[in-house]
C-alpha cells in the first residue's frame, strides 16, 4: 500500500507543481514567437529565418529554476517515503 500512496502523491505533486510551470514557460515562449509572426515580412523573404540564440542569462535562470524544482520534488519524494514507512 505504501508504494501506491507514494505513486499517487508523486503524481499529484507533478500535476500541481511541474505541469503548471511547464505550461507557463511554454506560453511565455510562444508569445514572442506569435508577435514575430505578426510583423511584416523582411526584405530577405526568400531566405530561411534563423532562430535567435537564447540569451545566456535566460538559459542560466532556467537551469537554476530547473535545479530548484528538482530539489523540491526530491524533498517531497523523501517526505512521502518517510510518511509511507
Amino acid at each position: 500500500m505504501g508504494k501506491e500512496f507514494l505513486m499517487v502523491a508523486l503524481l499529484a505533486l507533478f500535476s500541481d507543481v511541474v505541469v503548471p510551470r511547464v505550461t507557463e514557460l511554454t506560453a511565455a515562449k510562444a508569445a514572442p514567437q506569435a508577435e514575430e509572426g505578426a510583423e511584416e515580412p523582411s526584405e530577405e523573404a526568400g531566405e530561411e529565418a534563423t532562430e535567435e540564440e537564447p540569451d545566456a542569462d535566460e538559459v542560466e535562470r532556467l537551469r537554476e529554476e530547473n535545479r530548484a524544482l528538482k530539489e523540491l520534488v526530491g524533498e517531497k519524494e523523501l517526505a512521502l517515503r518517510q510518511a509511507a514507512d
